[in-house]
């Protein structure tokens, strides 16, 4: 749980009429930047995906985005909490809320490993790889192509499971009238 105890110097977000306090920056993208937040409502953590929009087919990719999440209900693929769309002077902003994921992704879990001199248990790389296969045919059962599985964005679900990234912004997991399938 966080610590929401003094919201006075900090900023406070709204997503769906929740509000959410601005912890910190967690990384950046070409045209999106990811930040951790905090529920007021419930103190759990967030990762709030901001994608700038330039012009209107930028805006209506990232609003695919927001539109796959939303199909697809699996263990083995990311959710989506919530959205909203932030228009501003010269561009907008649409925001994904997403679960935070407090471990990471599967390429920070094999640096630790590396690291420490390990290496992860072959158990485990079958679980990993059958929660993998898993999340991409619910994908692929709704006739969507994921483009985009590395590393460094699947997020570690407790110890021995990912969930995939449904990454349409970056044209790595369109329905097939966004791109080639």
């Amino acid at each position: 749980m966080g610590q929401a105890f003094c919201v006075c110097s900090r900023s406070v977000i709204v997503v769906q009429e929740k509000r959410y306090l601005l912890i910190d920056k967690l990384g950046e993208g070409g045209f999106s930047y990811v930040d951790l937040v905090e529920g007021l409502h419930d103190g759990h953590f967030y990762a709030l995906k901001r994608i700038i929009c330039h012009d209107k087919e930028s805006k209506h990719v990232a609003l695919s985005e927001a539109h796959a999440h939303q199909l697809f209900q699996h263990p083995n693929v990311l959710p989506l909490v919530g959205t909203r769309e932030m228009d501003k002077a010269a561009t907008c902003e649409v925001w994904l809320l997403l679960p935070y994921h407090q471990k990471g992704t599967l390429w920070d879990e094999l640096e630790r490993l590396r690291d420490k001199g390990s290496v992860m248990e072959e158990e485990h790389i079958s679980q990993i790889l059958h929660g993998i296969c898993s999340g991409l045919k619910a994908i692929h059962d709704r006739g969507y192509a994921h483009r985009y599985v590395v590393l460094y964005k699947l997020p570690v679900w407790v110890r021995i499971s990912t969930k995939l990234q449904t990454l349409c912004s970056e044209a790595s997991m369109c329905p097939p009238s966004l791109g080639n399938t």
